[in-house]
């Protein structure tokens, strides 16, 4: 997979940063869970050609969605 699909992922990690972000001023709960994932895409990220062939289809498909316009965040609290 190109490099491309590895700048995917770090794209998918900042999107998941700024929904969580964007959703607490929002009023929904700590961004927590979403800055943990975030943390695992960036270790993915930095280890991507060490990965297998597989995953890495994985974690981009995953991350693909993330970076696709309203696909990430726009969470409303529930009332």
């Amino acid at each position: 997979m190109p490099d491309t699909d590895k700048q995917t992922v770090a794209d998918g990690a900042a999107a998941l940063r700024h929904a969580a972000i964007q959703d607490r001023y929002a009023g929904a709960g700590p961004p927590d869970t979403a800055f943990g994932l975030a943390s695992v895409l960036d270790v993915l990220h930095v280890h991507w050609h060490d990965l297998d062939g597989e995953l890495r289809a994985e974690v981009f498909a995953v991350c693909r969605a993330l970076t696709t316009e309203g696909t990430c965040g726009s969470r409303r609290p529930a009332r």
